[in-house]
């Protein structure tokens, strides 16, 4: 896989766009090839997407958000998401269908998608834990990347699965009928 980190989420404040461009400016980061899709032209948060653009390190690629992000999963080894709500975001649960490991952080709802040191990394939600994380992941072993990768594939399968979905749904229904 091509892509070390990948950031696909629209760029919004409570999405902290800019602590991801400040960690992958860590010497170890260095030589990592990084997406961030998440451009949204027209949208509400032009300041915000100024500052991706005028700041964003070498190491780092800026795309526009899409309706299509199978391409950029099937590239990537991480996906990151540093922000104040993590709960149920399709993002992240797409990626990690394709194998992808989380770092997400520790937010109400993340221990539903993600344990730490198991589908993936949660932090404490600062900039400081989330360059650890960042750094923690980027020096996994590939053993370890591999069973990581494999454990959020299943947690996708097992939890999130169109099947579960449709349970839960008639679980709801029923209690309307009671």
């Amino acid at each position: 896989k091509d892509i070390t980190f990948l950031w696909l989420n629209r760029v919004i404040p409570e999405r902290r766009y800019d602590w991801f461009i400040e960690v992958l400016a860590h010497p170890d980061l260095a030589d990592t090839q990084n997406y961030l899709v998440g451009i949204t032209p027209n949208s509400g948060y032009q300041k915000e997407q100024q500052f991706v653009l005028e700041k964003k390190p070498a190491n780092l690629m800026v795309a526009d958000y899409t309706d299509a992000p199978q391409q950029f999963y099937k590239r990537a080894q991480f996906i990151v998401l540093p922000a104040t709500v993590v709960f149920a975001n399709h993002a992240v649960l797409e990626a990690m269908q394709y194998g992808v490991v989380p770092v997400l952080s520790g937010q109400p709802g993340t221990s539903l998608i993600a344990e730490d040191g198991k589908e993936g990394f949660v932090f404490n939600h600062t900039k400081a834990e989330f360059e650890i994380a960042m750094l923690k992941a980027f020096h996994m072993d590939e053993a370890q990347l591999e069973q990581m990768a494999v454990a959020a594939m299943t947690k996708i399968k097992n939890e999130f699965s169109e099947e579960k979905y449709t349970e839960a749904i008639k679980k709801l229904y029923k209690r309307f009928d009671e």
